[in-house]
């Protein structure tokens, strides 16, 4: 799957999961920045954000059930899965905002990345390298067990 469809997929998500939880403000605090990250690792932690938002959903939707932290994944390295349990750990009101931040810079790169969407339903990457269609990237349903 490409970058792009996946940062949209996240994208999805991340708004979701945000108008799920009207009550938190926005912080009166600046927004914290991820341009020093590179591709790959803005990827990673969005990915990992996008995750927890799984988590935590499953554990809303399944109370019996419960998942404590994400799973460690063999393939990552150390540093990543202590990051991705620990997200377990942030209250909920600071992990919007953490999930707003993320948003904001998902929102960022992608508007680095995409060039135009057509009448024909196709996304034209700056790069030229590959094209994903429109409405897969607007209308992407469920990615976890929260049933919506």
């Amino acid at each position: 799957m490409s970058q792009p469809h996946l940062l949209n997929m996240h994208k999805a998500r991340f708004q979701k999961f945000i108008n799920s939880h009207p009550s938190i403000q926005n912080p009166s605090q600046e927004p914290y920045s991820f341009n020093n990250l590179s591709e790959i690792e803005f990827l990673e932690l969005s990915t990992d954000v996008f995750d927890e938002i799984n988590r935590r959903n499953a554990n809303d939707a399944a109370p019996s059930e419960r998942i404590y932290f994400l799973p460690v994944v063999e393939e990552f390295y150390p540093l990543r899965n202590q990051a991705r349990q620990k997200m377990a750990t942030i209250s909920d009101d600071k992990f919007v905002l953490m999930v707003r931040n993320v948003l904001s810079e998902v929102e960022a790169r992608l508007n680095e990345t995409v060039e135009f969407c057509d009448s024909e339903g196709t996304v034209a990457l700056l790069d030229g390298s590959s094209t994903i269609g429109c409405e897969s990237v607007s209308t992407i349903g469920d990615f976890g067990s929260d049933g919506d």
